[in-house]
């Protein structure tokens, strides 16, 4: 079994592979629509307006794609080789048709912790972290404590208080580098267990959708000068950039 296979949630029933694919072909249009300067920076604040993924959300997706060789083409390749690592679900439908993909992904990490790359926690950037779902919330949190019980070091990075419901006893297991309160958007969410990267598109929380994608960093091809931990030290530089 590959790294990769050991730790990928399997297919929640309700995902539907043609829907997955139209999810990524709307990613891909609005992605070019911002390379090709139909999307600009300085619209941001129009695009916040109408709960619509902004134009940071493609620029910061514009320069994680630009440590691969072939760029987006290279994740357009996985997704054609392997839809096994793509995910999505409808987040007003939780509980009615199965549990996000994220909460399994956290289980097999805690059980296949030997795998994991120590030198660096486990990092979850998100937006109000599952406020509107609460039971999903408490699922998590519990994963956090059974790998905080393993010794793996946990990070989190969040707009959700540290007075709601919940998450102070979170705070009280994570690293001290984990944030709350943060007042402006990372603009990538993500789940980093390294070498894994578990990716979500660009949503608002408005958004019922999401649409996410598990990839194994030490297999990916970078371009000629670049490597793994340079994009790690960029995921951690847009993370330092938002506080």
């Amino acid at each position: 079994m590959s790294k990769i296979a050991a730790v990928a949630p399997a297919k929640a029933s309700g995902d539907d592979p043609k829907y997955i694919e139209a999810l990524w072909e709307a990613f891909m249009e609005n992605y070019h629509a911002f390379k090709t300067g139909k999307m600009k920076l300085e619209d941001e604040v129009k695009y916040n307006l109408f709960s619509a993924p902004g134009p940071r959300q493609y620029d910061a997706y514009s320069k994680f794609f630009a440590f691969f060789k072939d760029e987006e083409k290279q994740f357009i390749d996985i997704w054609n080789e392997n839809k096994n690592y793509m995910y999505t679900h409808d987040f007003f439908e939780l509980g009615d048709k199965g549990e996000p993909a994220i909460l399994e992904l956290l289980e097999k990490l805690n059980s296949s912790k030997n795998i994991l790359d120590k030198k660096r926690p486990i990092t979850m950037v998100s937006g109000s972290f599952w406020k509107r779902h609460s039971n999903t919330r408490r699922k998590i949190i519990s994963f956090f404590k059974k790998l905080h019980e393993n010794k793996i070091r946990l990070r989190i990075f969040t707009c959700a208080k540290k007075e709601e419901d919940d998450i102070r006893e979170l705070a009280s297991l994570l690293n001290w580098k984990s944030r709350f309160n943060i007042p402006r958007r990372i603009p990538l969410h993500f789940v980093l267990a390294c070498p894994f990267l578990y990716l979500e598109s660009p949503h608002t929380e408005s958004s019922a959708f999401r649409l996410n994608m598990l990839i194994d960093l030490d297999n990916m091809k970078y371009k000629e000068g670049k490597s793994k931990k340079h994009l790690l030290d960029f995921l951690d530089k847009i993370i330092k950039e938002a506080l």
